[in-house]
Order: C-alpha cells, then structure tokens, then sequence
C-alpha cells in the first residue's frame, strides 16, 4: 500500500426505485490502477480506504448474490457515475456525462461525491479483477437443518455480502454481514443482522419460517435505523400492492379472523409480538406470516414497512 494514502467518501442513490447493493469504485484517471468499496441494500453513506494521492474516476454497479444455477450475469457496463451532469442538476438538458475528476491527497479523506449519474449510456467497463459478487449454491430442496443456516443463506441473498461471525473479522473495503441477535415467533423466528462495509452499517431482518424438522426463507430487508418489523420496534403500514383504501387487522392471526381495525397507508405502528406462520395450505407465503401491532390486532407481514431509514 502507498505511504500515507487517503480515503473517498459519499453518498450512494439509485434510479431503480429502491437502494440497492453495489460496487463503488475509484479508477484513476489514467486507467492503471483501481480500489472499491461496497455498500448493502439500504445503505447510503460509502468510504473507499487506502486510496493513494493522485486523480480519479468514480462509479458504481449493482451488487447480486449469484445463486448456482441462476441467470446472473456481472453487469458489463457501470450503471452510474459522478459525472459533470451532476453540477447541471441532472436535468433532461444536461448532456454532458464525463466524468468528474476526483482528487486525494496523502492522509485525507475526499468528500463530495454524494450523488450519481444514472443517465448516461457509455460508462465503462466494470474492471473484472474487481470483487466478485457472492456466490450460494442452489438452496435445499426441502429446507435448512437450522434455523441459523437458511439465516445465513437469506443474508447473502438480501445483503448480496459475505457471512462472517463477527463484524470484526470483515475485510477492509468489503461488505460482511454477521448475525447478532435472534427472536422465535410460533412456527417463525426472525434473525437480526449488522451488514456493511468499513464500520458503515446497517440493519437487516431475515425472517424464517419453521418447515418441517427444519427452516425456509422467507424475506430479508436492511435499513440505517433499527430492522423492521421486529419486536419492540416501530414503522408504518404501507400500500403499494396496487391496494386502495386501509389495511385490514386481525384479532387473530388469519385472514378468517375477524376485523378489528382498518389502518390508512402511512399509518404509524409498533411492534408488540411475533411472528407467527399461520400456513393455510395455498402457496402465497406473504398472506401466512403475521406480526401483531400494539394496541390494534393482527397484521401481514408485507403490509408493515420502514419508509425512512
């Protein structure tokens, strides 16, 4: 590593509706040389360490777990960068997408690259020598023999970052994920998850469901802020299904059970219990996991969202 080398720091965003894993890289802008970092879903703040003074690119790519037998492929291309088209306003009118150069100095951080260019059709190649994304072999046919195992596996795929069993043991400039803490429900249990890169975390919920004499997976999410739902902890009911109107809450947890309650989109919640896997033998898992909201009943489990991380 270069004597007294610097670091760069930003923000992360994305054009794709959601906050996605990704690949932040800095090339220096005579190609030679290259150094990444990476972020987990949810998460915006990056830092590239052990930079060397001199001028860069910065770009980034989509980061996804790549599952033995699936269709991903590496993307060929960046999808995004920090381009002259930022300081336009990123604007229909603003045609210029080269990019902006960067620069570090010996023991200093460089700030500043806090939004991306997703716009543009000719950003270059991702460099193939760079950090390949996770790999999972094809999941059991029937389940996991624990709980903790199709947690672990449900973190790469949410998290699109590599396992290790205490954030300390993470290498630099990588993104890791490591269990810390676990809570059983009645045939469901939830794990919680730290996952980042570089001291810059955030916080994942993986949540199973009890399947047979083992487990299955069922959904992870991350954000900056606590996971959510879990017990104790506090978020909003969401639409967004193409649904009008209220989320209807169960005094029991099954959509047979009567209707207490009809919360409006945006409707603040807590978390007071769960989760519980109520099956009823159709294959829409998402209608079966329930959480009971406090001082209200019953709720499914897509309908309770974290809007803001």
């Amino acid at each position: 590593m270069a004597a007294n080398p610097g670091s760069i720091s930003g923000l992360v965003n994305c054009a794709c509706g959601g906050l996605p894993a990704q690949d932040i890289y800095a090339i220096s802008t005579d190609g030679a040389r290259f150094y990444v970092t990476q972020t987990v879903p949810g998460q915006t703040h990056w830092r590239i360490l052990g930079v060397p003074a001199g001028n860069y690119f910065v770009y980034a790519a989509e980061r996804i777990a790549r599952v033995e037998s699936g269709t991903y492929a590496s993307p060929p291309t960046f999808a995004s960068g920090y381009t002259n088209a930022i300081a336009c306003g990123l604007t229909v009118s603003c045609t210029d997408h080269s990019p902006l150069v960067v620069e570090v100095r010996p023991g200093q951080e460089t700030t500043g690259s806090e939004t991306f260019d997703w716009y543009a059709s000719d950003f270059p190649l991702v460099p193939v020598a760079g950090p390949p994304p996770p790999f999972l072999s094809a999941p059991p046919a029937t389940s996991f023999p624990t709980a903790q195992a199709a947690a672990v596996y449900l973190g790469v795929l949410a998290t699109a970052a590599r396992f290790v069993a205490a954030a300390a043991e993470c290498p630099v400039n990588l993104a890791c994920f490591s269990l810390e803490s676990s809570h059983n429900g009645s045939g469901a249990s939830y794990y919680i998850a730290e996952a980042g890169a570089n001291n810059q975390f955030a916080s994942c919920g993986l949540y199973l469901i009890a399947s047979g004499a083992g487990w299955q997976a069922f959904d992870g999410r991350c954000r900056l802020s606590a996971a959510f739902p879990a017990v104790g902890t506090y978020g909003t009911v969401g639409l967004g299904m193409g649904e009008t109107g209220c989320v209807n809450v169960h005094d029991s947890p099954s959509l047979s059970g009567r209707v207490v309650a009809c919360l409006s989109d945006g409707t603040a919640v807590q978390i007071d219990d769960g989760p519980v896997y109520a099956p009823t033998g159709s294959n829409e898992l998402a209608t079966q996991y329930w959480w009971h909201v406090a001082g209200k009943g019953w709720m499914v489990h897509r309908y309770l969202v974290a809007t803001n991380n």
